[in-house]
């Protein structure tokens, strides 16, 4: 049938919705392929059970600004940016056994999205990258286990004071961890790196969390290989900016190991070669 969602006397929506119940198994169904959300149109579903219920949503060529806009109504601390240009595709797949959600998956896929913030300090150029995530809550919404990857193969991305340039490398990067809501710290159990012709990197890390921002307190890392001049031109040549290392001519590659503990370098092993 079709319903009317009225969001204001001046603003009444119209979209599909359908249900079927079956007596059997006691299993409720409701979709609707056209559901109207804060300027754009959504597919969702839900299923109840005795065992629990299911609960998706998907969206497809949305606007990657109105999708932001949307994302800042519901959360305030999502970063303020100036998006140009770009288009979003999701989906979001809750599931529970009461009230509250137990497991949550998602994909975000971002096609020549163009941003930046106020700053100056984060940019992008027709990016193109996708996100795929994992999230299993406690009861007590005190803990989430996560499982990560991100892929980037197309565009320009500056995140002070990196620069990457995604079209000439592609980047995939793979992390799974907890996060502890009360004590206010993430615990990356695992991360890999794969950033193609300049650095390949594994291992593990403790972030905190603090009003100021992000902090690394322990951290194993494994670099595999850093590959010269792309390492140097995307993560250290902004560290240089204003120094005579600034304008480097390299080549060459680099492994080894670091290790941070309460915040300090604590051990450094590198191989170098023909650098």
């Amino acid at each position: 049938g079709r319903m009317l969602a009225v969001q204001s006397p001046l603003d009444a929506q119209a979209f599909t919705v359908s249900a079927e119940y079956r007596r059997a198994d006691g299993r409720l169904m409701v979709r609707s392929p056209d559901v109207p959300w804060q300027g754009m149109r959504l597919r969702v579903s839900a299923e109840v059970t005795g065992a629990g219920w299911t609960a998706t949503a998907e969206g497809a060529d949305l606007e990657a600004a109105i999708v932001h806009t949307a994302l800042s109504g519901l959360n305030p601390s999502v970063p303020e940016l100036e998006i140009a240009a770009g288009t979003a595709t999701f989906s979001l797949c809750s599931t529970g056994d009461e009230g509250s959600p137990s497991r949550v998956d998602g994909t975000l896929s971002l096609e020549d999205l163009s941003l930046s913030n106020a700053s100056g300090s984060l940019a992008a150029e027709g990016l193109a990258f996708s996100l795929e995530g994992r999230a299993d809550l406690a009861a007590s919404g005190e803990r989430v286990d996560y499982a990560l990857t991100l892929s980037a193969d197309a565009g320009e991305a500056y995140l002070e004071p990196a620069y990457f340039d995604i079209s000439a490398s592609p980047l995939a990067l793979e992390s799974a961890g907890l996060l502890d809501v009360a004590g206010g710290s993430a615990r990356v159990d695992s991360f890999r790196l794969d950033h193609a012709d300049v650095l390949t990197a594994s291992g593990e890390a403790v972030v905190t969390l603090a009003d100021d921002g992000l902090a690394l307190k322990d951290a194993a890392v494994e670099i595999e290989q850093a590959i010269f001049p792309g390492v140097y031109m995307t993560y250290l040549q902004g560290f240089l900016t204003g120094t005579p290392l600034a304008k480097l001519e390299t080549s060459g590659r680099l492994g080894g190991r670091v290790r941070l503990d309460d915040g300090r370098v604590s051990a450094v092993e590198l191989r170098v070669s023909d650098l």
